[in-house]
């Protein structure tokens, strides 16, 4: 199943293919490489959820995807620092290994549908603001 996503500051979304999008609402905020990955951890939940077997992940974050792509020697292309990324990855792998196949890509900004989708909400509500 292929599958989009997107996080900013205060949400994240994901679009799996014949599927509604979702958009998660974040409790308080947090730096948009954390909601990239929380993103992707909702993401891989509903596709546990649905009893997916593979999935193609497409993200617009070049180091969502850099961290959780592997070389040909089984090392990630970018090493993960930060400590809580870190434990956002370790989710990732986890729900990762209940899968026959997980492929995760990186795509232009312009190609994310998510990413689209948490642009045209965060217009929506900035034009309700000046109401």
């Amino acid at each position: 199943m292929k599958v989009w996503i997107d996080g900013a500051t205060t949400r994240c979304c994901y679009m799996m293919s014949g599927r509604k999008a979702e958009i998660i609402e974040f409790l308080k905020p947090v730096t948009s490489n954390q909601g990239e990955y929380k993103a992707l951890i909702n993401a891989l939940a509903q596709g546990v959820r649905l009893h997916e077997r593979e999935l193609e992940v497409y993200t617009d974050s070049q180091l969502v995807a850099n961290q959780n792509t592997l070389k040909p020697d089984s090392t990630p292309y970018a090493r993960c620092k930060d400590e809580k990324l870190m434990k956002l990855k370790e989710s990732v792998d986890y729900l990762r290994a209940l899968f026959d196949n997980v492929v995760i890509a990186w795509i232009p900004r312009e190609d994310n549908p998510a990413g689209a989708l948490l642009e045209d909400k965060r217009l929506e509500e900035k034009r309700a603001e000046k109401r």
